[in-house]
C-alpha cells in the first residue's frame, strides 16, 4: 500500500510539473505578443520560440488565403538556406497535401510520428525538407480556419508526448488570436480611411 501510494504521488507530481511547464511556456508566448502589435514581428517571435519551448527542430506557419483557396507560407524557423527558399515558394491547395486536408477535416491536431510510413506527406516534401515526424495544428478563430501551424523533427522518427502537443496547441491558439486581431485591426483602419476620404 505504501509503495502504491508513493507511485501515485510520484505520478501526480510529474503531472503537476508538466502542467507548470506548459503554463510557463504559454506565458512566455503571451509575453512575446505584449511588446508589439505587428503581426509579422509577433509570428516571427513565435516561430523562434516554439522549437525551444516544445523541443522540436523546426516551426513552419502557413496562413489560409480564402480568396485563392490555398495555404501560403508565412514564417519558418530552423530551416537551412535551401529549405527556406523552398518554403517561401510553397502554395498548397486542398488535395495537394493529405496532411493539411486531414487537418481541415478534423479541425484538430494531426500527428505523423514516422513520415516515411505515412501517406499524409508527399514524397517530394519529405525529400526537400528532410521531414521525419510532424505535428500539425490548425489555426482556428471563431470557427474559421486561418492557417496551419507545423512543427517537425528532422533527425529520426519521433514520438510526440501529450505535454509537447499541449504546448504546440496552446501556441497555435495564441497565434490564431494574433492573426484574427491583426485582421480586425486592418478592417478598422480601412473603415477609418474610407470615412476620412468621405469627409474630404
Amino acid at each position: 500500500d505504501q509503495a502504491a501510494m508513493a507511485i501515485a504521488n510520484a505520478r501526480l507530481h510529474d503531472a503537476q510539473r508538466e502542467e507548470v511547464w506548459v503554463s510557463t511556456a504559454l506565458l512566455q508566448v503571451a509575453q512575446a505578443f505584449i511588446s508589439s502589435s505587428d503581426l509579422h514581428e509577433n509570428i516571427s517571435k513565435i516561430a523562434r520560440l516554439t522549437p525551444l519551448l516544445a523541443g522540436v527542430d523546426r516551426c513552419m506557419i502557413f496562413l489560409w488565403e480564402s480568396e485563392r483557396g490555398e495555404f501560403i507560407p508565412y514564417e519558418g524557423h530552423g530551416l537551412n538556406k535551401e529549405a527556406k527558399k523552398a518554403f517561401e515558394g510553397l502554395r498548397f491547395k486542398p488535395g495537394d497535401v493529405p496532411l493539411l486536408d486531414q487537418l481541415i477535416l478534423q479541425q484538430s491536431h494531426v500527428v505523423v510520428e514516422n513520415a516515411a510510413n505515412s501517406d499524409l506527406i508527399p514524397q517530394s516534401l519529405r525529400d526537400t525538407f528532410g521531414i521525419q515526424s510532424v505535428l500539425a495544428v490548425p489555426l482556428i478563430s471563431k470557427g474559421e480556419l486561418l492557417g496551419a501551424f507545423l512543427v517537425d523533427c528532422t533527425e529520426c522518427p519521433t514520438h510526440f508526448p501529450p505535454r509537447r502537443i499541449s504546448i504546440v496547441e496552446g501556441i497555435a491558439d495564441q497565434t490564431a488570436i494574433a492573426v484574427e486581431n491583426a485582421r480586425l485591426y486592418g478592417t478598422v483602419l480601412d473603415r477609418e480611411r474610407i470615412t476620412q476620404e468621405l469627409r474630404l
